[in-house]
């Protein structure tokens, strides 16, 4: 019974992190890694209780003495715990990766560069403000990696005191590159609940799942010691 319920845990949970990349593209960067976390502790701790039996097998009686808790085979399945963590981890920053609204700023003595990055989620509507042209003279490039979908970009008030750029339905694998000459900082209006994440806000939720990748697995390997007492 306690296999069957391991398995149900395994197969439900790798379910919930499907569901995260399949469903849940109109949420939140959050919800998703909470879902992924949960999703984690289970498949984890779900084989963590499958190998309490094989680290302490069951057996004695009879005038047989009882078997020894195995070191070396809690070595072995903490191993195994190690690369089960390892890869919903990958997956986890896999959804950092493609699921959010990236911005990417690189500037120079006498040019800047903007480049948005489209998430998996459709994006309804991106407006880049542009400079005047009499202060700072403006390009925008398609460096999306694919042809299809095709891109939805056009200059509104071109001629205007304040031109800009609007991007509609944008979603990977676009990309859009704003170049301006002298560089200039620009302005993004995004709909609602739509949230732009900068490369430093990345590596820090990027550092914050791995450390809670590693607790979930020294918290999964201390209970199979427990388990297996």
């Amino acid at each position: 019974m306690e296999a069957i319920s391991a398995v149900l845990g395994l197969v439900l949970s790798l379910l919930s992190v499907g569901g995260a990349f399949e469903s849940f593209s109109d949420i939140g960067l959050l919800p998703k890694l909470v879902v992924t976390a949960i999703a984690t502790g289970l498949v984890v701790f779900s084989v963590a209780s499958w190998f309490t039996r094989y680290v302490h097998p069951a057996g004695g009686g009879f005038g047989l003495p009882a078997p020894q808790r195995s070191i070396g085979r809690f070595v072995v399945c903490s191993l195994v715990l190690a690369a089960i963590c390892a890869l919903l981890v990958w997956l986890a920053v896999f959804l950092t990766e493609r699921f959010t609204l990236q911005l990417q700023e690189t500037s120079k003595a006498n040019s800047s560069a903007t480049l948005l990055v489209a998430p998996e989620g459709i994006v309804q509507s991106v407006t880049i403000e542009l400079p005047p042209k009499k202060d700072s003279m403006c390009d925008w490039h398609n460096r999306s990696q694919e042809p299809i979908p095709p891109l939805t970009a056009f200059t509104v008030g071109f001629d205007s005191p304040t031109p800009s750029l609007q991007i509609d339905n944008f979603i990977h694998p676009q990309r859009v590159e704003v170049d301006c000459t002298p560089p200039r900082t620009l302005r993004i209006d995004l709909p609602g609940r739509t949230v732009l994440y900068a490369p430093g806000t990345l590596w820090t939720t990027r550092l914050v799942i791995l450390i809670v990748g590693g607790l979930i697995w020294l918290s999964a390997c201390f209970a199979m010691w427990l388990w297996s007492a």
